[in-house]
């Protein structure tokens, strides 16, 4: 029975800035000595996808897809932060010479209102809390089946001056499936240029040769799940892409907290999914293809 992908690429992105944070709490001193940039509190990108073709009968999918992200701080105390924010994706699926039970270009849209609790707790310990509503949908039709939620407990100890680890767990209730898993991972800075950050289902490795510039290997999951309508005529069903992405990426500093990147390499792994359209539902995979990735980051 088809589902959707099983993790969320936020839940990575969540242990490592959370991680990050307890390397700078435990070594506030140390912070000037850092070249490594905190993490990106907003974030303005388009990925440029290379057409994919299905593994079985004929017909390509072409994909291209919109992020922007901004947090505020709604409150900050010594021993505890209270920010929210909004996060907004837009990706545009267009299928050629291939017949589906729904429209051939599709706009889905995934729109989220974080919440976020920061807890000091020791020079050792730090929690973060967060709660994220949301809507996934193509805005077509909006029934209670577009709305999402998810959430976050994260615990992170500074093991060492140069190691964090990170235990909790991961909730999300989205198109009529709830999950809940395990959450850990680690980063290791062993000098002020160097970072490995394991934060399942991420990993990256990355490189400041100066202040100004970052140099980054990730590998990350990607893709989505929407509701949409139209589907088998009338219908609303579940409509679920995954995909790996693996590649290289380059940041420069352009002014004060603003930074440029581009980053890209090799979307692989791709399964396209449809769910709760009866005998309409159909789980195919695609054929690997490149993605490039232009971005404008505001980090801390």
């Amino acid at each position: 029975m088809p589902t959707s992908p099983p993790f969320s690429p936020a839940w990575g992105l969540a242990l490592l800035a959370l991680l990050h944070t307890t390397l700078l709490a435990q070594q506030e001193e140390k912070v000037e000595a850092s070249f490594i940039p905190n993490y990106t509190i907003g974030n303005l990108g388009y990925s440029v996808i290379g057409d994919s073709n299905f593994d079985e009968g004929e017909g390509n999918l072409s994909q291209g897809q919109f992020d922007a992200e901004l947090l505020a701080p709604l409150s900050l105390q010594d021993e505890w932060k209270l920010t929210a924010g909004v996060r907004y994706r837009l990706n545009t699926l267009d299928f050629v010479g291939r017949d589906l039970p729904f429209s051939n270009s599709l706009d889905l849209h995934r729109l989220e209102i974080p919440l976020n609790l920061w807890i000091d707790h020791s020079d050792r310990w730090n929690f973060w809390l967060r709660a994220s509503p949301g809507l996934y949908s193509d805005f077509d039709s909006i029934s209670g089946d577009d709305f999402t939620f998810s959430a976050l407990a994260l615990g992170s100890y500074q093991w060492t001056e140069t190691l964090s680890v990170a235990v909790g767990g991961y909730y999300s209730r989205d198109l009529g499936n709830e999950r809940l898993l395990p959450a850990a991972g680690f980063i290791w800075k062993p000098d002020p240029h160097w970072s490995l950050a394991l934060t399942v289902p991420r990993v990256e490795l990355a490189y400041a040769p100066t202040r100004d510039w970052l140099l980054a290997a990730r590998a990350y999951p990607s893709g989505g799940g929407w509701n949409i309508s139209g589907v088998d005529g009338d219908k609303n069903a579940d409509l679920n892409f995954s995909s790996v992405r693996a590649g290289l990426g380059v940041e420069r500093r352009l002014f004060g907290k603003v930074w440029g990147s581009v980053d890209g390499g090799w979307q692989f792994a791709q399964e396209l999914e449809l769910d709760g359209a009866g005998s309409a539902d159909f789980s195919e995979d695609l054929d690997d293809t490149w993605f490039v990735n232009f971005g404008i980051k505001l980090r801390f």
